[in-house]
């Protein structure tokens, strides 16, 4: 993936805003993973849907945007991929 050193610092940043809880990271993860379907992803988290409900209320407004704007999304999985080709 090549993406320009600007574009990458700042998908990069709004997975930095989320690192301070870690959980918040792997649910986004899995989350993704999942197509964003919430029964799956609480199942494979071993977590009870209100529980992923309240975290990604969370990352909401940690992040100040809805997961529902199809952006974000988009911009949190090309940080993931980042994230991933970089280790």
């Amino acid at each position: 993936m090549r993406v320009s050193d600007s574009v990458s610092l700042y998908v990069t940043s709004l997975l930095e805003q989320l690192a301070g809880e870690t959980d918040l990271v792997q649910t986004v993860e899995v989350y993704f993973r999942n197509r964003m379907h919430k029964k799956a992803t609480a199942g494979e988290l071993g977590i009870h849907a209100n529980t992923l409900s309240y975290r990604l209320e969370r990352i909401q407004n940690i992040l100040g945007a809805s997961l529902d704007d199809v952006s974000v999304p988009a911009k949190l999985d090309v940080a993931l991929k980042l994230r991933r080709t970089r280790r």
